[in-house]
């Protein structure tokens, strides 16, 4: 299992969301101890950021490219638990 060191805030991938970014299939708990499926969405231009969801439209479930919950910290990216559902 790997655990996100994405915590420590930086922008842009970092190991842990390489790693979920290029595994689609893979499992996340969150820092809640909820377990998602997240998707990356790269940048559409210059004006956006790369960002991950569950869904293209989902508001509660959406993070920055490091793993870091853009609504609120409880939903953190923390440690992948599997590769696939």
């Amino acid at each position: 299992m790997i655990s996100n060191p994405a915590t420590i805030i930086w922008k842009g991938l970092n190991e842990f969301t390489t790693f979920v970014k290029d595994n689609p299939g893979c499992v996340v708990r969150l820092r809640n101890g909820d377990i998602v499926q997240p998707k990356f969405y790269p940048a559409e231009d210059e004006y956006c950021e790369d960002v991950f969801t569950v869904g293209e439209y989902h508001r509660l479930y959406r993070w920055d490219s490091n793993g870091v919950a853009l609504k609120n910290s409880d939903y953190d990216m923390m440690k992948i638990v599997s590769n696939e559902l």
